[in-house]
């Protein structure tokens, strides 16, 4: 799979100087990757400098929602960066792309976009063990016109941001969302990296941050009974010392962290079990010190 390359890429990188604060997706690498969708095929991805994209109001994405993304990181090793799993990333894109009759991105195609950009963009990654390039490719209907159907034209891009942790405290407060649904327990979009999933979940995350936590823990939509996932984050327990995480259903995103976790768990002899969690199980164990601890994990935020 050929990259197209334009000549301005590596002197842009050269320019470009980051604070020593990085944060978390607030600066962004000067270059990224387009690629667009027409006629029925993808054109040849191209590395260009960053820049605002020029939208039509009538633009199907604004009106229909058809939007996917992945997020994932490069990691420092000397004067190169890695990837950590990388052909599971671009599975997952391929999943939400059929889930929204989008066109699938040729999992060569992702992941030579992938590797064009992340050889240009090297220089801007610190050399510590708490920053990484954090990588979002997603693609977009930009078909202009109304009318609720599949888009003919999509648009594929990378960007990437040198980053820092996701969250600044090591420890994490979240809140038991029990009035609000981020997806549909049965044939909706929750398993998918979809933009729409996201959206549905501000409002709680805004009234969990306006009373002192982080995030929001969700349960089911059918019951309001089972513990599914936080906004960005699977969940695991610890329940007398083994781990525990929830059973991956329709309405549960299957995280690539927690699958690594899972595999490790069962490598290292550790006791492991997916299964439906009850909330109130959740709550009784951890008063009867069953349930030692728990935590969260992504590729934004680590563990």
């Amino acid at each position: 799979m050929k990259i197209e390359v334009h000549n301005r890429c590596a002197s842009l990188i050269e320019q470009t100087s980051l604070p020593q604060d990085l944060g978390f997706g607030k600066f962004f690498s000067p270059v990224m990757i387009e690629c667009l969708y027409r006629d029925g095929d993808w054109q040849t991805p191209q590395l260009k400098p960053y820049s605002p994209l020029q939208m039509d109001p009538a633009t199907m994405v604004f009106h229909y929602g058809q939007s996917i993304f992945e997020g994932l990181k490069a990691y420092r090793s000397g004067s190169s960066l890695h990837l950590f799993r990388p052909v599971e990333h671009a599975h997952r894109f391929v999943k939400s792309a059929e889930r929204l009759a989008m066109p699938k991105v040729p999992i060569d195609m992702f992941m030579e976009s992938l590797k064009a950009f992340c050889r240009v963009s090297a220089p801007l990654v610190p050399e510590d063990d708490q920053s990484t390039l954090y990588l979002r490719p997603f693609m977009f209907a930009d078909q202009v016109g109304l009318g609720v159907k599949p888009a003919n034209s999509y648009i594929f891009m990378i960007i990437g941001s040198p980053s820092g942790r996701y969250f600044a405290d090591q420890s994490v407060k979240v809140m038991i969302e029990r009035s609000l649904s981020r997806a549909a327990s049965a044939g909706g979009t929750g398993a998918v990296k979809t933009a729409g999933n996201y959206a549905s979940s501000l409002l709680s995350d805004r009234r969990a941050k306006a009373a002192g936590f982080h995030q929001t823990l969700w349960l089911d939509s059918a019951q309001g009974k089972y513990v599914e996932e936080l906004t960005g984050m699977n969940i695991f327990f610890v329940r007398n010392g083994g781990l525990v995480t929830p059973k991956l259903t329709n309405s549960i995103l299957a995280g690539i962290t927690r699958d690594t976790l899972s595999f490790l768990a069962k490598e290292m002899d550790l006791p492991f079990m997916e299964e439906p969690i009850a909330i109130g199980d959740v709550l009784n164990d951890i008063r009867s010190g069953v349930c030692s601890e728990c935590f969260v994990c992504g590729t934004a935020a680590g563990i």
